[in-house]
């Protein structure tokens, strides 16, 4: 299915749930405090214009990944994003941030089952979570996402975090893979899986973390040196 009206918009102080279990092209909005839960087996393929998923406001919440009919919990694909433009108290707001999912102005996403992946951005090439968001991963997978700079000179370089870029303080990694990020950026701090920015805070309870790659620093992990992550449970 294609959306010729793309994005999908949820707004509104409202619950709602989406299930995906064919193709669904489009780009979606999440705001005005709306709750979205996404389920099925599917595929969002995102329209290579922007994030794939943006959420925004407080209230605003994604969680993908949810019970379905037969309350099997299920969470489709999200692909082929390119990244929205850059808040404009990050890197003076040049370049592109969140190519799979883009969580800003104090909304949040939770990850229980479900992938992001093959997305592209100048920073959080899967995962951008921006200061003052909550993200919680439950499990689910984001892999083969990417930091670029998208006109290849300048000034919108690449930047951290081809998997995940988070300068949100209410940062849980419970359970999950992060595997085949790369974080392009060879001026930057890093950090091919995961990137937590001066103001972010981490904790990482147990995670499949691999085969991620840096241009720069922490083909794994990398932070600020102002970051706060914990790892291991206790």
């Amino acid at each position: 299915v294609t959306n010729t009206s793309s994005p999908l918009t949820f707004s509104g102080n409202k619950t709602y749930t989406l299930t995906v279990n064919g193709t669904l092209k489009s780009d979606i909005l999440i705001t005005g405090g709306a709750k979205v839960t996404i389920n099925g087996t599917g595929t969002i393929e995102g329209t290579h214009t922007s994030s794939v998923i943006t959420v925004g406001g407080a209230g605003s919440e994604l969680i993908l990944g949810g019970e379905d009919y037969k309350g099997a919990v299920t969470g489709p694909t999200v692909t082929n994003g390119w990244g929205s433009e850059s808040p404009n108290d990050y890197n003076g707001g040049v370049g592109t941030v969140g190519g799979g999912v883009f969580v800003k102005d104090n909304a949040s996403f939770v990850l229980n089952e479900g992938k992001v992946i093959k997305n592209k951005a100048g920073a959080g090439g899967g995962v951008f979570i921006w200061t003052n968001c909550g993200f919680t991963m439950n499990g689910g997978k984001i892999s083969h996402n990417e930091t670029i700079d998208p006109d290849g000179d300048g000034p919108a370089l690449a930047h951290e975090g081809g998997g995940i870029f988070t300068n949100g303080k209410k940062g849980h990694i419970i359970s999950g893979e992060i595997t085949h990020n790369t974080a392009a950026t060879t001026t930057d701090w890093g950090g091919g899986g995961i990137y937590v920015n001066n103001d972010g805070s981490l904790l990482i309870d147990t995670a499949r973390v691999t085969n991620n790659t840096a241009n720069g620093l922490g083909g794994g992990i990398a932070g600020c040196p102002h970051a706060k992550i914990a790892i291991g449970k206790g």
